[in-house]
């Protein structure tokens, strides 16, 4: 049940991260491209590509020493999440061929799960600026996150963040209603 709770904020997570028109609209919206221009989709480009294969494109070299040591340890942390995600997958998946008559239960229990994090998730984002600082001190703890006037704060302000958070929280109310809504319909036949 938690394993299939983690696939579906995850798969929201995911489904975000790798959503194009997320980034264009909101740099669009916070005035990335009127500050940065035509420099704005390599930049992020070059971020992303960073991100998923460790690899740095020239326009990574924009960035300072600081903010590609964070950017690393960004990179470490997504690949953990990763292996979890597809740790999940692999119980998920297990969990179907192994309890095929609990599907319904399992699903509908992990869809309530969910929507039970997504809760305290909301909760959090009512306080978004120490949810953000509390997460950055936990997962950065040697405290290479706080940049002032600087490219990567430009190009991803905290309002960026916020946004990207709403719209998870936004895909994973929808995949933990369908997970529910399939569960109880499986239930009833």
């Amino acid at each position: 049940m938690a394993a299939l709770s983690y696939f579906l904020l995850f798969s929201a997570f995911y489904s975000v991260y790798y959503e194009d028109d997320f980034y264009r609209v909101s740099f669009q919206e916070l005035g990335v491209y009127a500050e940065l221009g035509n420099e704005t989709d390599s930049l992020n480009a070059a971020v992303l590509h960073f991100l998923n294969t460790g690899e740095a494109a020239p326009a990574f070299e924009r960035f300072s020493d600081k903010e590609r040591s964070h950017l690393s340890d960004v990179k470490q942390l997504l690949n953990l999440f990763c292996l979890f995600y597809y740790v999940a997958i692999a119980f998920v998946a297990l969990g179907f061929f192994i309890c095929r008559k609990a599907l319904s239960r399992m699903l509908f229990e992990s869809g309530i799960l969910s929507l039970a994090l997504l809760l305290l998730l909301l909760v959090g984002s009512l306080f978004f600026n120490s949810f953000f600082e509390g997460f950055h001190m936990v997962f950065f703890p040697q405290g290479n996150y706080e940049f002032h006037h600087s490219l990567l704060t430009t190009f991803y302000p905290e309002s960026f963040f916020y946004s990207f958070f709403a719209v998870v929280l936004k895909y994973a109310f929808v995949y933990s209603m369908i997970a529910s809504g399939l569960g109880f319909l499986l239930n009833k036949r």
